[in-house]
């Protein structure tokens, strides 16, 4: 875990068993909000979440492991927690800034989430999956390269190219790869096998063979859906 002191008054560490919490908006719900984050942070396994949220070297240099920011939706867009990217109607948000010209790697993995959002809970997991999307082939060994992402590999880039187009436009996992795959992400862990299945068009074999495939890459979340 990590704790940031704050650097003005209007930020506070926020100290968590749980969640890697760098700092948050003052507030009088935040212990009640913080409570309703942790239940759902720990829905992932916690084998995940040790691995995702490590320290790794990249040239010999140790970059910045994986942190969250809490606060309004206000504080986040232009007020001391401001951050780069962010606009007021968001509920998450996934910084990975890169260091490193050509070679450039992932670095410094931040997540925002507003504590005024309705489903800010769900959110957390959501922006996780934009997290393992990025670097879990990295983490696991491979060379790091600008198509290292999940979504460029098989089998998730060939199921978008045939499925996306059949994806009903009101689910957010329509917007573009990314998000599709955040999206995955988060109906596994949250239990959500009618949205995982429309997130394949509908079509139920491919949703069994990519629910399949992330089990292959994680063994904990066998059992998380039903389809």
């Amino acid at each position: 875990m990590i704790v940031q002191p704050p650097t003005a008054p209007v930020r506070v560490p926020v100290a968590s068993s749980v969640i890697p919490v760098q700092f948050a908006e003052p507030s009088a719900n935040l212990a009640a909000q913080r409570a309703a984050w942790e239940v759902e942070y720990a829905r992932i396994p916690a084998v995940i979440r040790a691995e995702m949220e490590q320290w790794y070297l990249y040239g010999g240099v140790r970059l910045t492991r994986l942190t969250y920011r809490f606060g309004s939706a206000t504080w986040l867009a232009d007020g001391p927690g401001a951050w780069i990217g962010w606009a007021s109607n968001y509920a998450g948000l996934y910084d990975s800034a890169t260091v490193g010209g050509a070679d450039a790697i992932f670095h410094n993995h931040k997540i925002a989430c507003a504590t005024n959002y309705r489903d800010g809970a769900s959110a957390i997991v959501h922006e996780f999956g934009h997290h393992i999307d990025a670097v879990l082939t990295y983490l696991r060994g491979t060379p790091w390269g600008p198509l290292s992402a999940l979504n460029y590999g098989t089998p998730f880039a060939e199921t978008w190219a045939a499925r996306h187009a059949q994806i009903p436009s009101a689910y957010y996992g329509a917007t573009n790869i990314r998000e599709w795959m955040a999206e995955q992400w988060r109906c596994i862990i949250q239990g959500d096998p009618a949205t995982f299945k429309q997130l394949m068009g509908g079509d139920a074999p491919t949703a069994t063979a990519i629910y399949a495939h992330w089990v292959t890459l994680f063994p904990s979340l066998a059992g998380r859906l039903a389809l």
